[in-house]
């Protein structure tokens, strides 16, 4: 149910599923950890520009848990590859999604 939210056509309703999402992150397993990167992912690949850029905030907040190493194996290159995405509101977004990944990898990502 969770992943059609994080799909609603209504900002107020996404916003609300990531919260919960990123929320939820917090108590499970982390191998269910993986199923939250999946969704993430999935919406990170959308054509909808709305839904990559939900993708980001996800992103921004779960670079804490994944780590250094991880998130430069696989959280940079999905914000690398959405900062070159055709939508501005999309290069916007990762701008405003930098703070938390920035803090955990090493300078020569940026």
């Amino acid at each position: 149910m969770l992943d059609e939210l994080l799909y609603d056509s209504k900002e107020v309703v996404k916003d609300k599923a990531i919260r919960i999402l990123l929320d939820i992150r917090h108590i499970v397993e982390s191998d269910q950890k993986d199923y939250i990167m999946n969704l993430t992912l999935k919406l990170a690949h959308d054509e909808d520009s709305q839904n990559r850029c939900s993708a980001l905030k996800i992103l921004n907040e779960f670079a804490q848990d994944m780590g250094q190493t991880l998130t430069e194996a696989y959280i940079v290159p999905e914000v690398n590859s959405l900062g070159l995405d055709d939508v501005s509101s999309v290069r916007i977004a990762v701008a405003k999604n930098l703070l938390n990944i920035s803090k955990i990898v090493s300078f020569e990502f940026f």
